[in-house]
């Protein structure tokens, strides 16, 4: 009669210790994935401070060659470094620097353009979203070195939170492994691409021609720019095919 209640007693045990194995099989895992995770991200980070690098020598390039090119007319700049904030602050950022020095315009006139060259032109700055410039107005009050320097650095904090990000949408659909070589790719784009999608037939064809890659559409159809070189018409259904193509 005795060995029923020690069978009972066995089975408990057993099932306590076959839970137990589980319970540290599970921990183990969580700890293997956890460290798997900082290695990703770590390789991540590595991949990014060397885009980085990579950009600020592709800024001493374009500054050197600017430099080079209106040596005959200019003086020469004792250091690349202004020339390297030029090439930063170009584009897109002149007009997020534009709002946070002076807010958004009160009014925007019909016929604005893209242009830059009077106060008048400048209401164009009144397409940007308005977050951008918020961040960047909030860290100038708190970090040296003006405007500029709070705008490169939101980029960097920016930049590195979107590789995080990339990396932890790709863990929670595939794997670390997945996570780790995703945020190697995001993170290594070394030279940035200026992409102008546009759907104005008047500036439309002006701002792709300028960018690296633009489609200035019209009516069913787009004219694709390469390197400010009109390389195709393309269809209106083809459009994206094509500026993944070419990029």
């Amino acid at each position: 009669m005795s060995s029923v209640p020690s069978l009972r007693r066995g089975a408990l045990f057993g099932s306590l210790a076959v839970r137990k194995r589980r319970d540290d099989t599970a921990i183990a895992d969580a700890g293997d994935g956890a460290t798997t995770w900082r290695r990703a991200v770590a390789a991540g980070f590595v991949a990014y401070v060397v885009s980085r690098i990579f950009v600020a020598i592709g800024a001493a390039i374009v500054t050197t060659s600017n430099s080079v090119a209106t040596a005959p007319y200019k003086p020469r700049p004792r250091n690349a470094f202004r020339g390297m904030l030029d090439v930063f602050t170009s584009w897109d950022s002149k007009w997020y620097l534009e709002i946070v020095r002076r807010g958004y315009p009160h009014f925007v006139p019909p016929n604005v353009t893209y242009e830059y060259d009077t106060d008048h032109l400048r209401a164009a700055r009144g397409a940007f979203f308005p977050l951008y410039p918020l961040i960047i107005r909030a860290a100038d009050t708190v970090l040296p070195g003006r405007d500029v320097a709070a705008a490169l650095a939101v980029n960097l904090v920016v930049g590195l939170a979107a590789i995080i990000g990339v990396g932890w949408l790709a863990s929670q659909f595939f794997d670390h492994d997945v996570a780790k070589r995703a945020m190697e790719a995001f993170g290594d784009r070394k030279i940035p691409l200026q992409v102008a999608v546009m759907g104005c037939v008047v500036n439309g064809p002006g701002e792709a021609r300028e960018a690296d890659l633009g489609i200035a559409a019209g009516n069913k159809r787009g004219h694709l720019f390469v390197k400010g070189r009109n390389v195709a018409v393309v269809p209106e259904s083809e459009m994206v095919e094509q500026l993944v193509e070419w990029a």
